[in-house]
């Protein structure tokens, strides 16, 4: 801490040597420019829309963000008794004992926007304090700090220990408020050398860039914690631009290539297309992983959307003591005060004035009320109302994100993909992130129909432990779950390891949209392939296992609805008591090596709840899945009840959900298996798949057939070490060489084949197709129902 304050010290006297001759800007600038003050103030007085707006900022009885609005209606109105109410505010701040809160962007605003009405002497007493709290608020560790933090309860613990930061060693959404108001202040300041210096001190906002943010801009907590951040980074990017600073702001792309622009916009990158809800204003869910996430049928979300009733609606602010106050106060561990943070609304409104380009205004034309023709924003942005008519959706790939560690598959890639019903599938990789659960090589979400088919469930209240925790909450395979472990995470079994060792490769064209990945390291002695191919008819799951000696591999699938199970013989057991002892209303089938089946229908229970917040038309899509595994010897079948949350009062019962989670198991014990499964989403109880078969099978390769009304496909796939050097599959009457993943689909007139395939005898009846090689023509020969392709 000493050694920090010298150098800020130094700091300050060098940068005050180096500036003495550069004027400081003229205040307000943060926030608003004068002339930003100008153009707003000319709304209220000229557009409708506008005065109203201001009207109900003066007679809201929301107390949240009442500090920014008094400042607004002080900078732009004049409003005498509203700047009042935050230079007492600030008064009192000044004197508070250090350290002062994490977020204190509210106070050096007031600092900016009240600057020219404060005398000398409280100019100098804000200064002074903003000074000293960038000492210690921006001191990489600072946190550890003992003399000024009460870490009776731990609380360094969310900080970098020794001021040493990765991306998953510390708690952004409860360290990274301290480093933004630092930035924040130093900008407040004026002094280009104080701000510079502490924009690029270690953990500090060039750091954020250049080694936290992942890919283009991705949050490395769950998604769930980035809500406490990016306000406050965006308020210092348009102060930094109003003072001709922009390369430490909007300006500036970090060595991975993350840059403001890219953290704000991710959001749409781990978004869903809209979601029904019975209303005129669909929701918008994210891929949502880690501890804080809902139970179905919904998830987090992007745009919350309404009910039919008219409940719902997304807010403008967030808050929570965990993610600094503007004082300390006497808490032990948590901030003892709170501040409201800009929520994603107001994020995209910011968005949209300087990237109007991005597709902000898309969503956020989505998030009007019920009643309302046009998303009329906040006045503080300074933007026009957006009329839903004339807004650009924007276009958003398939893509894979290593620094992230997710893939997300989009059938539908067109502009039009939000209000389609094409499905989307998101498959986490192997990779750590702060708050995480064992969700390593899960199935991190799958939509189609406009509708959630699989979630990942949490049941445990709060942050997530025992179940919700365990990989056995996921969408993935569990390996020797039966080994009894006692873990910090309170699941008590053996569970999946983080690891950078994950391998990934990917195929995206019109047709089919395919990723697999591949590790060693999630269960050490277990060599581990998972690979999706997403089709706009079905999604082909094929998760690998390889041991030298014998394990108990559990493959867990989570829907929701009312399930039934194919015709085999199932019967109620308590089989998994031990294993997944959370799971109620069980029933197995022994196998005997065959297929099986079940279907989950999103329909009304027997004994539905009163007053659901979901109309009958909700329920009369009758929208559901059908669940398909090829048979292998020694698998049992469990279709199961998930648990219900759980309320975390002994005295008080959870309120029932609004529908029931369905955990569908396989179990198998070997050196090593294949589980291939088949989802078929499904609209109006119609299903279109009338067979799904294995054509052949090798130790590390495996080709199926799914054929349905109107398509007939192959899908091959090799995994393991191999899975770059060609390979030979041959069943049926059937052949195919290839490298790595194909997919075939026949129609009567073309046989189209993405992939490597080098040679190829397929069986296509009587039709007589031309065969396209990866969009191009190839020659083959057909005869007695037979396309051989061999060039």
């Amino acid at each position: 801490m000493k050694r920090f304050a010298v150098a800020t010290a130094a700091v300050a006297m060098a940068s005050a040597a180096a500036w003495a001759d550069k004027p400081r800007p003229a205040h307000p600038y943060l926030l608003w420019t004068k002339k930003d003050v100008a153009e707003i103030r000319q709304r209220i007085e000229t557009q409708p829309w506008a005065k109203k707006a201001y009207d109900e900022m003066l007679t809201t009885q929301d107390k949240q963000g009442d500090e920014i609005r008094n400042l607004f209606r002080y900078a732009v109105m004049g409003d005498k008794a509203a700047g009042d109410i935050e230079r007492k505010n600030l008064a009192k701040w000044v004197k508070a004992p250090d350290p002062l809160g994490a977020s204190i962007e509210w106070r050096i605003l007031a600092y900016d926007v009240l600057y020219n009405d404060l005398t000398a002497e409280e100019r100098t007493a804000i200064e002074e304090r903003l000074k000293r709290y960038i000492t210690y608020a921006n001191e990489p560790g600072m946190a550890y700090n003992a003399k000024l933090f009460n870490n009776a309860v731990n609380y360094a613990r969310y900080d970098g220990e020794n001021g040493r930061y990765t991306r998953t060693n510390w708690l952004p959404n409860i360290i990274w408020p301290w480093k933004t108001s630092s930035n924040l202040a130093a900008l407040a300041l004026g002094d280009e050398g104080l701000i510079r210096e502490t924009w690029s001190t270690p953990a500090s906002m060039k750091w954020y860039f250049d080694e936290y943010l992942a890919d283009h801009g991705f949050y490395m907590e769950e998604f769930g914690k980035m809500v406490a951040t990016p306000g406050a980074m965006l308020m210092y990017a348009m102060g930094a631009r109003n003072i001709g600073l922009d390369d430490l702001g909007f300006g500036y792309t970090g060595k991975g290539g993350a840059t403001m622009r890219g953290h704000i916009a991710s959001v749409i990158d781990i978004t869903y297309p809209q979601i029904d809800l019975g209303s005129s204003r669909p929701m918008f869910p994210q891929v949502t992983i880690g501890d804080l996430r809902p139970y179905p049928p919904f998830q987090y979300t992007t745009v919350r959307g309404y009910y039919a009733d008219g409940k719902g609606g997304d807010a403008l602010w967030v808050q929570a003591g965990a993610w600094g106050g503007t004082t300390r106060g006497n808490s032990q561990q948590w901030d003892g005060d709170k501040t409201e943070k800009l929520s994603t609304r107001q994020w995209f409104e910011i968005g949209h004035r300087f990237w109007p380009d991005a597709g902000f205004d898309y969503f956020l034309a989505q998030m009007r009320g019920p009643n309302d023709d046009r998303y009329y924003p906040q006045l503080y942005w300074n933007i026009d109302p957006i009329d839903p008519a004339k807004v650009k959706p924007p276009v958003r790939k398939s893509a894979v994100w290593q620094g992230r560690g997710m893939a997300v598959l989009r059938h539908d890639e067109t502009a039009s993909a939000w209000t389609s019903p094409a499905p989307m599938a998101a498959l986490r990789f192997t990779n750590e992130y702060a708050h995480h659960v064992n969700d390593q090589l899960a199935l991190a979400g799958y939509m189609a129909f406009n509708r959630m088919i699989l979630v990942n469930p949490k049941v445990d209240p709060s942050y997530a432990f025992g179940f919700s925790r365990s990989v056995r909450s996921h969408c993935s395979v569990m390996v020797d779950g039966h080994i009894k472990v006692d873990d910090w995470g309170k699941t008590g079994s053996i569970e999946p390891k983080f690891t950078d060792d994950c391998k990934t490769r990917e195929l995206f064209t019109p047709e089919v949209k395919f990723v697999a990945a591949r590790t060693t390291q999630r269960y050490p002695g277990v060599d581990e392939t998972r690979a999706l191919f997403l089709t706009g008819e079905y999604m082909l799951d094929i998760f690998n296992c390889t041991s030298d000696k014998p394990r108990a591999y559990t493959w867990l699938t989570h829907t929701y609805g009312v399930a039934t199970p194919d015709d085999g013989v199932w019967r109620e057991s308590k089989e998994l008591a031990d294993l997944i002892p959370q799971l109620t209303d069980e029933r197995s089938l022994a196998t005997d090596g065959k297929p099986w089946s079940i279907i989950a229908r999103q329909v009304k229970r027997a004994d539905e709840i009163a007053d659901h917040p979901l109309p009958d038309a909700w329920f009369d899509r009758k929208v559901g899945v059908q669940i398909r595994m090829l048979g292998e010897p020694g698998t049992t079948a469990f279709l199961t009840r998930t648990p219900h949350p759980r309320s975390g009062q002994a005295d008080k019962p959870a309120a029932r959900p609004i529908v029931d989670g369905i955990t569908v198991v396989a179990t198998r014990q070997a050196n090593a298996t294949t589980f291939a499964a088949l989802y078929e989403p499904f609209e109006n109880d119609t299903r279109r798949i009338e067979s799904f078969e294995r054509v052949a099978q090798s130790s590390d390769a495996i080709a199926v057939s799914v054929r349905g009304k109107g398509f007939s496909d192959r899908l091959l796939v090799r995994y393991g070490e191999k899975a770059a050097d060609p390979i030979t599959l041959e069943g049926n009457g059937e052949r195919f060489v290839f490298v790595g993943q194909a997919y075939l689909r026949v129609s009567n007139d073309t046989v189209t084949v993405r992939g490597d395939v080098r040679e190829m005898t397929l069986r296509i009846g009587d039709a007589k197709p031309k065969l396209l090689l990866n969009g191009k023509t190839a020659k083959a020969t057909i005869s007695d129902g037979v396309l051989r392709y061999a060039p």
